[in-house]
């Protein structure tokens, strides 16, 4: 069975500041729809090579 995973203990200190100031330099909202309508029509796509076409004929035995 496995183990719980604990919490993460708080942030004090240098460590909490740090950790504000990191958030305020994350993606703008027309930034993170840009990103996540990339990501999309990437998923969209098929991920599937097409057979060259030599591997569409049939082969003498």
């Amino acid at each position: 069975m496995a183990k719980p995973i604990e919490a993460t203990p708080p942030l004090y200190g240098d460590d909490a500041r740090l950790l504000i100031e990191s958030l305020k330099e994350c993606a703008s909202p027309d930034e993170i729809a840009r990103r996540r309508a990339e990501s999309r029509e990437r998923l969209s796509q098929s991920r599937v090579a097409p057979f060259p076409p030599s591997m569409l004929t049939t082969k003498p035995r």
